[in-house]
Parts: structure tokens; sequence; C-alpha cells
């Protein structure tokens, strides 16, 4: 029984014959002190990260394309019910592979999968190139599907300042990054600490849609990059009332502002 506290996070984890087996990760306690469940990255893993940082300098994550229904949405965490898909990238892997959103994936390389923790220990030893044989269940019916993990997708976003804002356009590595629903939007890099107590909005909001009135017409403008965002912007009348939708880890939500 090793006591994991406060500053431990990332020493050695050691057995009684001294050689370390992995490193200290966290502690899940009522107290934040070491009575509770400790956790440890194993020391394969943590030694196959290690050798990548001095071979490449940095660590190339396996990119499946899609996201699973997290903690939030798992009643039992030992519920045998499956992983339900929540969204699927454009053309990435798990796409080409033929899997939509409401899928269900029940096994993964031979290994049922009960929950979303299940489906992120199968991804944490998948390298770039390796293939993940998937069973999941679509309307009912089970069907087996190849994915190919590739790289990280690292596409370059303008990045631009608005009304105080640091934003760029939402990519698919921002998008896996942040674990956002939304396809398309402008992402807050950056916000004053003035502005997130006067509007709420913080760091890694994705704005995706401005509502205004123009003419006496209600316009919903949907936002798909910091260009969109910009032009909508202008064409507020001065002075005039606005909402701003955002997403903020998979909920929407709304602040009324003036311009």
């Amino acid at each position: 029984d090793a006591a994991i506290n406060p500053g431990n996070s990332g020493g050695p984890l050691v057995n009684a014959l001294g050689q370390v087996i992995g490193v200290s990760a966290s502690i899940l306690s009522n107290t934040g002190e070491s009575v509770g469940v400790g956790f440890a990255i194993p020391i394969e893993r943590a030694l196959r990260v290690a050798r990548e940082l001095v071979q490449d300098g940095s660590v190339r994550r396996a990119w499946v394309g899609l996201d699973v229904a997290g903690a939030d949405r798992m009643n039992d965490w030992k519920s045998a019910g499956g992983v339900p898909v929540v969204a699927v990238v454009p053309d990435g892997p798990a796409a080409r592979a033929g899997l939509q959103t409401g899928d269900v994936l029940v096994r993964a390389n031979g290994r049922r999968l009960r929950n979303y923790l299940d489906w992120e220990a199968v991804l944490l030893d998948i390298h770039i190139g390796d293939r993940i044989d998937v069973v999941a269940l679509s309307d009912g019916r089970e069907a087996s599907h190849r994915i190919v993990p590739a790289d990280l997708p690292t596409v370059t976003a303008e990045r631009v300042r608005l009304r105080g804002l640091d934003l760029t356009t939402l990519t698919p590595a921002i998008r896996a990054q942040l674990g956002v629903r939304s396809d398309a939007g402008a992402t807050i890099v950056s916000v004053p600490d003035e502005t997130t107590r006067l509007t709420g909005l913080r760091d890694g909001d994705v704005i995706v849609r401005v509502d205004y009135v123009s003419d006496r017409r209600v316009v919903q403008a949907p936002i798909t990059s910091t260009r969109d965002l910009a032009r909508v912007l202008d064409a507020i009348p001065r002075d005039a009332r606005f909402r701003l939708w955002y997403e903020r880890q998979g909920r929407y939500v709304y602040v009324d502002l003036r311009s």
C-alpha cells in the first residue's frame, strides 16, 4: 500500500525489491491526503513515452477520430452496455471505417467494452498505423469495422484578436484536444480576467453561433471560423444587444452582450 500525497505525482513507484514499476500519477481521496485509491502509470508505458521523447522530441498520439460517452453518461462503471459513439470526425479514421454517431462499441481487438474506461484502455497502447478491429451495434445489428489510427491532425489555424479575445479557428487537432462536439467554430485561446468576470467566457470555449436583430429581423449566424465571427460582429448595429452561443465541455450555453 503506497501512499500518495500532494506533490508526489511524477515520482517513481517501486516494489519491495527496489525496482521501479511505475510513475505516481494521482489519488482519489475525500480528504486530498494519502487515504484513498492511488493511481500510477505502468513503467512499460512510461518507458515508451520516454523513448519517443528522446528519439523524436515529442510524443505522437494515435488518433481515431471519434468521441464516446464519458463518465457523465455512465450510470454504472460496471455496466456491460457498451460504449456509445457521440461524435465522429468527418473523413477521420473512424468515419473511413464506417462508424457513425449513435453506434455502440461492444468489442475492440477481442476485448469486451463495458464502458468508456475499457475503450480508453484499448487506445492507450495503440500506435499510429496499428489496427483496431471493432464490433459495434448499429440499429440493433452487430457490424465489424477496422480502424487504422492516424497521426493527430496539425492543421495550422488562423489566430486573431477580436474585442479583447484571442481566438483561433477550430481545427481537428484543437477539437480532439478539447474534446468538443462541434465540427466548426471560433475557439477562445485567451481571455482577460476582467472579461471572464463580466461575461463568464473562458479559455477553451468554442463560439458556434451569434444571434442578433437586423432590420427588425432575427439573424442566427453560424460561426465556422474566426473570419465568420469578425464579419458577424461587424454586421451587428452599434450599441445593439446580441447573443453569443458557445460550447463548453460538451454543453451549449449563451451569454447576452452589447456591441
